[in-house]
């Protein structure tokens, strides 16, 4: 059966205007993809931010120990911020900390009198999750290691399992290159 050349047309038009339409609004996704992630900044936390890092800190751990009053928490973030081998990174999303992480480095006697670096306390806003934040406020901080001439980076995750353990992988840390061992003091 032949269609009439008109249909055959107007078919041929609405599949192309569909397609068209179909590239404009993954143009304009992209767009405002691109958009969104222009409101997002890596960089430094500054010492007005404390309030942000402590909320976002209740991202990390599903239970954590009781704050001290706030006169103690400022002065131990002021002591930090004092310390040029201490940095805490973080990912803000329209002015908001959604992503950080803290690398110290520490100064060594062997390997040439090169420092090395621990990175503790990686965490994202559980909405952030799943975006690459993580992967972007590590690099960062690995970044600060590396300038700062360390020969080399640990990290330590109390998170136990195989997807926290890739996705450390996968930003270059090996898991299998030491052996860590914890002792943590006992409430008295």
């Amino acid at each position: 059966m032949l269609l009439p050349k008109k249909l055959i047309t107007n078919n041929v038009l609405g599949l192309f205007l569909t397609f068209q339409l179909g590239m404009i609004s993954r143009t304009l996704m992209n767009k405002m993809l691109c958009e969104k992630h222009k409101t997002m900044h890596t960089r430094e936390i500054n010492e007005s931010e404390l309030r942000q890092l402590l909320d976002l800190y209740q991202h990390l751990h599903e239970q954590d120990d009781k704050l001290p009053e706030l006169e103690v928490i400022e002065r131990v973030w002021q002591q930090i911020q004092n310390d040029s081998n201490i940095k805490y990174f973080g990912i803000f999303h329209n002015n908001k900390l959604v992503s950080s992480c803290t690398i110290s480095v520490i100064p060594n006697l062997t390997r040439s009198c090169r420092p090395y670096a621990v990175i503790e306390n990686v965490v994202t806003h559980k909405q952030y999750r799943k975006r690459g934040l993580g992967k972007t406020v590590l690099d960062k901080a690995i970044s600060f290691g590396w300038e700062n001439n360390c020969y080399k980076i640990m990290l330590m995750t109390g998170r136990l399992n195989e997807n926290t353990f890739r996705f450390y992988e996968s930003v270059g840390f090996k898991k299998d290159s030491k052996q860590a061992f914890i002792l943590k003091r006992q409430n008295t």
